[in-house]
């Protein structure tokens, strides 16, 4: 324990978002190992989709926002930004339930979706829930960061469990994932008004601004995720929908990781300091992740076939070559151009950019679909997002002067990146 009391806020945040991916990872063994069968784990996927699908990009905007604010005085930020997202989360679930068939369409299903309300309260809740730990960052609060993770991911841990073995199938996996929305949404709403509230403060006008900018920059270059699921589902059916969600996983802690230490960069550049200081710590930062994030892709693309036969099962196999694709995303991943921009709360270009992104992505996966199934989707997301990488990096040099060399560690992402695509040519090509 004297560990944990020695974390500073990043670390805080990336111990945090590696017991999320824990509580994910252990969940998707555990429902592909239970006795609810295809159709539970079809409708717990379906329910991840549709409500990422209807909050990412304003959770990611209002987290950004929030992060960005620089005004150390203004206590008010937090019940302000959980307000915005309870609102945001009801207008959601509202869509939801008037837009039912057209949604029904999009997944390619004539039947009712099941368990639909559930489903809507789900999303009512959801997204408030997600605030927490960034309240806790902004408040440079580690320890009750990780405490707040081993408790309310323990706790969804065993309702999943007990809903998975001991159940009655999809319904009580469903009402599971609901009761640990309600417990997340709780610790919310309490981290983010025990400082108060003054209800004069409720409208800000720059932070509404600002999260309008970055909500549309999410839902853009974010979107791609969703699209993907939808695109798979409609072609191939649900049983390859659950494969491809089971293998369209990044190497387990980068993506978390990495945008843990983005959120960081964030809130480092919008307090202003020394810029080349700034640079010069995500440059080193990143650097030590790519130092063992590197190492262990490239050593899993040998061995993910062998770890999803045993752990999820031999009907998982196919998993396994959709998630080695998804590997190769650590090349643009490590590269945080993007946490800059917003530091500088530069939303408009990214909104550009990620369009731009977002193009590419589409074209190259309806492209690639007929020829190469599942896997050519998951190449249109990584090409498509080396090359927003690749506009964003280009503009911070043109633009503002800032050359990619001072806060990437060029020569060190170089080799990295050169083995981990050569090896994959080495396996499949």
């Amino acid at each position: 324990m004297k560990h944990i009391f020695k974390l500073n806020s990043t670390g805080g945040l990336q111990l945090f978002q590696i017991l999320r991916f824990g509580q994910l990872f252990v969940a998707g063994i555990l429902l592909a190992r239970s006795p609810a069968g295809f159709e539970a784990i079809s409708a717990y996927e379906t329910l991840l989709l549709l409500s990422g699908l209807l909050s990412f990009f304003w959770v990611n905007g209002l987290i950004q926002s929030m992060l960005a604010n620089s005004d150390e005085e203004d206590s008010d930020v937090h019940p302000r930004t959980f307000i915005y997202a309870l609102l945001l989360s009801l207008i959601g679930a509202i869509i939801f339930l008037i837009a039912k068939t057209p949604i029904q369409s999009i997944l390619g299903r004539t039947d009712d979706i099941p368990h639909y309300l559930l489903f809507a309260v789900y999303i009512a809740i959801n997204g408030s829930g997600l605030l927490t730990e960034y309240v806790y960052l902004r408040k440079q609060n580690p320890v009750g960061m990780v405490s707040y993770a081993i408790i309310v991911f323990g706790v969804q841990l065993i309702l999943l469990f007990s809903a998975a073995f001991w159940g009655n199938g999809s319904e009580d996996i469903i009402m599971a994932m609901v009761a640990g929305a309600a417990i997340r949404f709780i610790w919310a709403a309490v981290v983010s008004f025990n400082d108060g509230f003054n209800p004069s403060k409720l409208y800000s006008k720059q932070q509404i601004g600002l999260t309008i900018s970055l909500a549309l920059v999410a839902l853009i270059g974010g979107s791609a995720e969703y699209i993907d699921g939808i695109l798979i589902r409609s072609w191939f059916g649900a049983d390859n929908f659950v494969f491809f969600r089971y293998g369209a996983r990044e190497l387990p802690f980068t993506l978390l990781m990495a945008n843990a230490l983005s959120s960081s960069f964030i809130l480092m550049s919008s307090k202003g300091g020394d810029i080349n200081e700034i640079f010069t710590e995500i440059k080193n930062r990143s650097l030590r992740l790519m130092h063992w994030l590197f190492p262990i892709s490239i050593i899993l693309l040998f061995i993910s076939p062998l770890i999803y036969k045993l752990v999820f099962g031999p009907l998982f196999i196919e998993s396994a070559n959709i998630f080695n694709i998804y590997l190769l995303l650590i090349c643009s991943r490590l590269v945080f151009p993007q946490s800059i921009l917003t530091g500088m709360k530069k939303g408009r270009i990214q909104m550009l950019i990620s369009v731009i992104e977002l193009i590419i992505n589409i074209i190259i996966s309806i492209l690639l679909l007929p020829y190469w199934g599942m896997a050519g989707v998951a190449f249109g997301t990584v090409i498509a997002y080396m090359i927003e990488k690749v506009l964003l990096i280009l503009y911070l040099n043109h633009k503002h002067g800032i050359r990619v060399n001072s806060y990437v560690p060029l020569k060190e992402w170089g080799i990295y990146s050169s083995i981990l695509i050569g090896c994959y040519f080495i396996l499949y090509f």
